[in-house]
């Protein structure tokens, strides 16, 4: 199932690609890379990427473990208790992953202005830190922010505004 989800947003080639990880060339049984490089390109958040990259890391010891327990002829190493925890950790990290598949969930899902993140306006709106700081400072000077107190913002020009028009609800 891993395989199949990684191939199918992130197929192997031959190119390299730049992700968290570095340069990574995607073959076939390199899927855990292929999913890193997928929620580096989805996950907007440092803060969910560190966390899903470290679900990622920890099913595949999991995977790595039973595949050489299960190739090497030992199979009684390998208990009900490890093999339930295992398939339960798929799931669980699937779950993650198709909720980020899911357009209806990602299309419908705009942060409001009164709860977004410093993290997220700079993602979501392409400025650098400083520009969110003042965000986040005339947010709390105003105890909310509209669109047109947004446009009073030092550093937020026309395209900034459109932009947050589009993607943040206020």
């Amino acid at each position: 199932m891993i395989v199949l989800l990684s191939q199918t947003k992130l197929p192997d080639s031959s190119n390299q690609v730049s992700d968290i990880v570095g340069a990574v060339q995607f073959k076939q049984n390199q899927y855990v890379n292929r999913l890193w490089q997928f929620m580096h390109e989805a996950i907007q958040s440092d803060t969910n990427k560190t966390l899903a990259k470290a679900h990622v890391d920890y099913l595949g010891s999991w995977l790595e473990r039973n595949n050489k327990a299960t190739n090497k002829g030992v199979h009684d190493e390998v208990t009900q208790l490890e093999a339930t925890k295992f398939v339960f950790h798929i799931y669980l990290m699937l779950a993650d992953l198709l909720e980020y598949l899911d357009d209806s969930v990602v299309s419908n899902t705009k942060p409001h202005i009164k709860k977004i993140t410093i993290d997220e306006l700079e993602a979501l709106l392409n400025i650098n830190r400083n520009i969110a700081k003042n965000i986040i400072k005339a947010r709390v000077k105003n105890g909310g922010l509209t669109l047109k107190q947004l446009g009073e913002v030092s550093g937020i020009g026309n395209k900034t505004l459109e932009k947050a028009k589009e993607l943040i609800e206020f």
